[in-house]
């Protein structure tokens, strides 16, 4: 049985969350994406089989089929959050990130995390705006200063 979220959890009581939704990270950061089990359980909103395998995934842009990056069958069996922790190197490491947990004899997906890249604030160039900025004031300074 292959069982994928639905918004609004209606079709099952135990459901997979990620989160964040998006996370932005500069390049050669890691991002830190989490995955939860949870329950909607009455009776018992701690349920957290025991037996599961977490799957993690990426589906980028101009990619046919994503590849599995993560994967662990020995999971602890009193945590129900998992997490992943990716170095983002390049532009192609940017994309919907995917959990999926098994347990039960169900998949249950997570909604995804998209991961984007930022670019780096690098400090001589910003140094190097400002020093322009002061050469031009100064120029303008002397050229209206000769009449």
């Amino acid at each position: 049985m292959l069982a994928v979220n639905d918004a609004k959890h209606l079709q099952k009581s135990v459901y997979v969350k990620q989160h964040p939704q998006t996370v932005s990270v500069e390049l050669g950061d890691s991002a830190t994406l989490q995955c939860s089990l949870l329950s909607e359980n009455k009776e018992n909103r701690d349920q957290c089989p025991g037996k599961r395998s977490v799957y993690w995934f990426r589906a980028g842009s101009g990619e046919s089929q994503p590849g599995i990056l993560y994967r662990n069958h020995e999971q602890d069996k009193r945590s129900c959050v998992f997490s992943l922790s990716k170095r983002i190197h390049t532009s192609s490491d940017a994309g919907t990130y995917y959990c999926a947990v098994v347990t039960c004899g169900q998949i249950l997906f997570g909604e995804g995390t998209k991961v984007e890249t930022r670019q780096q604030t690098d400090q001589v160039v910003i140094v190097l705006g400002v020093l322009l900025a002061l050469c031009v004031t100064v120029i303008a300074i002397l050229i209206f200063s000769r009449d």
